[in-house]
């Protein structure tokens, strides 16, 4: 929901295209970055800690966009945004795998995927359409309180112990 309404936040604050473009980049850059982070944590702090972790950093700085009252503020905490993405979005499908039947990989993970897919289908469309009938604050605190539920969902997922995942 906040990649079609984050550009339109920025020009609320005085933006033109060159600030939405590095405020979109921040983003992207450090979500790559942390990626190989992630995954070595994932085998050194287990998956349930790198997952909500993840999770937080994505909570607290998404409910905190709409208290940005600067371009480099947004910035800024669109870094830590990214941070969360790379570990949660790399957390998210080791978790699936392993909690998948190996019977049934192949199809599980099918239908993980698709539950992205249609997050990134209908959530611009959604945001687009409260940022019409709500202010950015509220839209983004919104948007911080569905990921908090989504950690205490999380919360309560049984996760293999991670030392007995490692090759013996």
């Amino acid at each position: 929901m906040t990649s079609p309404t984050l550009p339109l936040f920025v020009k609320e604050l005085g933006g033109n295209e060159r600030y939405i473009g590095l405020v979109a980049g921040m983003f992207l850059f450090s979500a790559l970055i942390v990626r190989p982070f992630a995954g070595q944590a994932l085998e050194t702090k287990g998956r349930r800690f790198v997952f909500l972790f993840g999770l937080a950093l994505l909570a607290v700085a998404i409910g905190s966009f709409g208290f940005m009252m600067s371009i480099f503020l947004l910035c800024a905490i669109r870094i830590v945004q990214g941070i969360g993405w790379g570990y949660t979005t790399t957390a998210s499908g080791t978790i699936a795998s392993d909690l998948i039947p190996a019977r049934r990989r192949g199809e599980g993970m099918g239908y993980f995927t698709l539950s992205g897919n249609l997050a990134m289908a209908f959530g611009p469309s959604f945001g687009l359409f409260l940022a019409d009938v709500l202010t950015f604050q509220h839209l983004f605190l919104f948007c911080g309180v569905l990921i908090l539920a989504a950690w205490i969902m999380a919360s309560t997922i049984t996760y293999k112990k991670w030392n007995m995942l490692l090759p013996r």
